[in-house]
């Protein structure tokens, strides 16, 4: 556990030296600090938040190439600096990374001689293809011109990029480019066992194996991420939009990128569309940003309010002080759960919930809290728990209270609607107070719901 908390440093220190970097150098271009830390955390977490309304347009060339560079950047898998850091080159440029920058490349290529006809140089041309494309294949979601107006060609290939996404293991969102590679090469080991059926032909990504449950996974990913496009793009349809407007929209939002083409293009906006079709976009954005799974686990769970609470005492376990546990190792047939501690591997009391469907657990849903045995217990929101073997698993974060063997759970845990008007209002508090505070520093608004019903000083509105 020493080994994999140093890591987990190692990499948060990247996610932030990288973020300070592209900092600095946004304000060696003039950019003001604010402006700088905004760009870069919206950057650095591919979120895409714009503080202008033509988003980069209006900035320096230089301020529009440092921002493609740390977009292209943190789409790479971050595993790659950290074997980077360790001296291990040859595992850091891994298949996936070697396509992901093949694929920039390439497109930037092609997209910078489509549209060379439209700019005044070919450095403009290259400078324009180069950040759409880093910002489209990473999910950022920035913007230096108003790609809708490019020919055919370019405009379908940032479609194909919206899909492809950033490396796993990276902060960006969309299929992964790991997945399309795994999708390649299981192809190929079909098509060379349809011709030759008694060869075996075994698919290897980075020298290694790929075993059957890494395929079935990555398989299963695809149908579902199929099934929800298809049913989003129909539902959305009611709306009477043209066809690309429809179809860009639902792969923006699925794969978190943000802008799209026609009516929901980089210089417009998705407020065209009516409040069923808004709901649908949500759900996309919320699906695409948790790994799918998660949240058709929640629409599948009717029986949510069944909760199975396992509590294991374990003899002669050592308690420690600190309540952060790492790893949870689901045993054959019971639901239980071994912790151990941040730098030993003392064990100590420690229960989970697992929620059921139709009987039986349902998988990558836990939520954990640490007993003390002493009455009390640690809060569920200060452990990390994580189910073996679990993708990307939902962690639902719960503040337990009493956590004694015989008096179970107490608190919000058992009281939902408690849980959901108290994260309710938490929020809009943070956002009035943000609200607040940006007005005070600043001397304007940034935001005004003053025209929307149901708005709290223009700051919140019920709608947002």
């Amino acid at each position: 556990m020493p080994k994999v908390q140093s890591t987990a440093k190692i990499l948060y220190g990247i996610y932030f030296a990288l973020t300070v970097l592209e900092v600095v150098f946004l304000l060696l271009g003039g950019m003001p600090l604010f402006e700088s830390m905004l760009t870069a955390f919206g950057t650095a977490g591919t979120g895409g938040f714009g503080f202008k309304n033509d988003s980069f347009t209006s900035f320096s060339p230089y301020i529009q190439w440092v921002v493609t560079i740390f977009m292209i950047l943190f789409g790479v898998n971050f595993n790659a600096y950290f074997l980077l850091l360790l001296r291990k080159f040859n595992r850091a440029i891994s298949e996936e990374v070697r396509g992901y920058f093949a694929i920039i490349l390439v497109a930037i290529g092609i997209i910078t001689a489509n549209i060379y006809s439209l700019y005044n140089s070919f450095g403009e041309a290259v400078r324009q293809a180069a950040f759409q494309v880093g910002s489209i294949i990473t999910t950022t979601g920035f913007s230096s011109c108003d790609f809708d107006l490019w020919p055919t060609l370019s405009k379908e290939i940032l479609v194909v990029l919206m899909f492809i996404g950033a490396c796993a293991g990276s902060t960006g969102g969309g299929i992964k480019v790991s997945r399309l590679l795994i999708l390649g090469k299981t192809l190929g080991k079909e098509l060379k066992q349809a011709l030759h059926p008694q060869v075996v032909a075994p698919a290897r990504m980075d020298g290694k194996l790929l075993n059957h449950e890494t395929i079935r996974t990555t398989n299963v990913f695809m149908a579902a991420y199929s099934f929800i496009f298809v049913g989003s793009f129909l539902l959305i349809s009611l709306n009477g939009f043209d066809m690309v407007t429809n179809f860009t929209a639902v792969a923006a939002t699925l794969n978190n990128i943000g802008p799209g083409l026609e009516l929901v293009g980089p210089m417009q906006n998705f407020g065209g569309f009516a409040d069923p079709a808004k709901l649908v976009l949500i759900f996309d954005m919320l699906a695409g940003r948790l790994e799918i799974f998660p949240m058709l686990v929640l629409f599948l769970a009717r029986h949510l309010a069944q909760i199975l609470i396992v509590q294991r005492n374990l003899k002669g376990a050592t308690r420690c002080g600190r309540p952060l546990c790492h790893a949870c190792v689901l045993q054959a047939k019971r639901v239980q759960y071994n912790c151990w501690k941040t730098n030993a591997f003392d064990r100590k009391d420690c229960y989970g919930i697992r929620f059921l469907y139709a009987g039986r657990p349902l998988p990558g849903l836990l939520v954990c809290g640490l007993g003390r045995g002493d009455g009390s217990s640690y809060g569920a929101g200060q452990a990390f728990c994580q189910p073996r073997r679990s993708s990307r698993a939902l962690l639902l974060c719960v503040r337990l209270h009493g956590g004694t063997a015989g008096r179970g759970l107490h608190g919000p845990a058992q009281r939902p609607v408690y849980l959901f008007f108290a994260c309710t209002l938490a929020s809009t508090v943070m956002e009035w107070l943000t609200a607040k505070l940006l007005e005070r520093l600043h001397r304007r608004k940034w935001w005004d719901y003053s025209g929307k019903r149901f708005n709290l000083n223009g700051y919140v509105c019920l709608q947002y």
